[in-house]
């Protein structure tokens, strides 16, 4: 609709019929919703801005733990080579190692992009086999901190699933199981992982002995943003990002509980049905 002054403004429309004097009648009322709709096209675009911001924040947080195994990997060559001590078969195996990572990086772009896809697809994969490929990423770090990481896999039932995304959930439980111990004295750190069926889910316990988790920290780590390693170490958003992964993307379930000693991470994704 426009204005005399030939503005052009949107209206909200309104008409009703009712009969007076016998006679049946039209009455309309219009209402200009002009303001209304730019404040809500304004809502819109700094939702997405917001959105685009988090997963910017999201990417940064899962190439850090890649571009460290590259750093330290590239560190080892550099001494090697300094020393006259490079042998071929270590080349190779840095090389190797090197190349599964920018592999790693690359998947974490492709993975976001397709984030929030309905239809995208999944694949037909087992637990043991998703965690090998996560511990080929974190388990340099863990030996290099002096943790033992003990697998114990009970179960090789086959889930329809997003690999690469369970591969992310499984890193940032790990990543926040290795930081529990940071400024702790603990004699013989330890991180057990067991995985088993129950009932309808394939289950992946991953306990520590760090000495566990306060109850503040224990009602908001799931949340958004949430961190206790400040701004420089942590974006608050792994534990978030992996709740949502296995709720909304695999209808599994995700959560903590204190045991003796540590804390235990409690991963539960149905099984395939045939």
């Amino acid at each position: 609709m426009r204005t005399k002054d030939n503005r052009r403004v949107d209206v909200e429309v309104s008409v009703s019929c009712i009969e007076l004097y016998g006679e049946i009648m039209l009455f309309a009322f219009h209402n200009d919703i002009t303001e209304k709709k730019h404040r809500d096209k304004m809502f819109l675009l700094n939702q997405r801005k917001a959105h685009m911001g988090e997963m910017l924040s999201i990417i940064a947080h899962q190439w850090k733990q890649p571009i460290s195994v590259i750093g330290a990997a590239i560190n080892n060559l550099k001494i090697e080579t300094m020393f006259g001590t490079l042998q071929e078969n270590v080349l190779k195996a840095a090389i190797e190692k090197i190349d599964n990572m920018i592999q790693h990086l690359s998947q974490t772009i492709s993975d976001f992009i397709g984030f929030f896809k309905p239809d995208k697809g999944k694949e037909v994969s087992d637990i043991r086999s998703i965690m090998q490929k996560v511990l080929n990423i974190i388990g340099e770090q863990y030996k290099n901190k002096g943790i033992e990481v003990d697998l114990r896999c009970q179960s090789d039932t086959r889930i329809d699933t997003h690999v690469s995304e369970l591969v992310q959930v499984f890193l940032s439980i790990l990543e926040n199981a290795r930081d529990a111990f940071e400024g702790k004295s603990v004699a013989s750190p330890k991180v057990s992982i067991d995985i088993y069926d129950r009932d309808v889910s394939v289950v992946t316990e991953i306990k520590d002995n760090a000495g566990g988790i306060s109850p503040k920290v224990m009602d908001n780590m799931f949340l958004p943003y949430y961190t206790t390693k400040g701004e420089l170490n942590g974006t608050g958003l792994g534990l978030y990002m992996a709740n949502m992964i296995i709720e909304e993307h695999c209808h599994g379930k995700l959560y903590a509980k204190n045991i003796d000693g540590g804390a235990s991470f409690i991963v539960e994704i149905p099984k395939r049905t045939d």
